[in-house]
């Protein structure tokens, strides 16, 4: 999922026309009115402070885990493409995708790394025994 595409699916401010309504929302939650855009920021390749406080921090929240997936790849090409510091994630070692808490692979090497392991100790265990006698 691009930026973009989660911006359409997601973001409150993102009209069907591809306008912005510009409402931002304030630290203690009050909604403060900023001037409509006609266009999106995100769509733009620009930051989007909406964007960055309320559709961002959704891929830690939401809890299915093909919807989290692709927010998490949403929220990585829009931190590459406007240059934002990835928030001290750690990168992945295999690919370079930023890392969850505790987690020492991101989730698609950590299944790739699953299936090579398992698919190594099969090959072991269909080898022929050889008899020593």
């Amino acid at each position: 999922m691009t930026p973009l595409q989660s911006t359409r699916a997601e973001c409150a401010n993102h009209q069907t026309n591809g306008s912005c309504l510009g409402v931002q929302i304030a630290k203690d939650l009050t909604l403060t009115c900023a001037k409509p855009l006609p266009h999106c920021l995100v769509a733009d390749g620009q930051r989007c402070g909406y964007f960055e406080a309320c559709v961002l921090p959704m891929a830690d929240i939401v809890t299915e885990p093909r919807r989290a997936k692709e927010l998490r790849q949403a929220a990585t090409e829009y931190r590459r493409v406007s240059e934002l510091a990835l928030e001290n994630m750690r990168p992945c070692p295999d690919c370079g995708a930023p890392l969850q808490p505790r987690k020492k692979l991101c989730p698609v090497c950590a299944q790739q790394r699953h299936k090579t392991a398992t698919r190594a100790a099969m090959r072991k265990a269909r080898q022929p025994v050889s008899n020593p006698a």
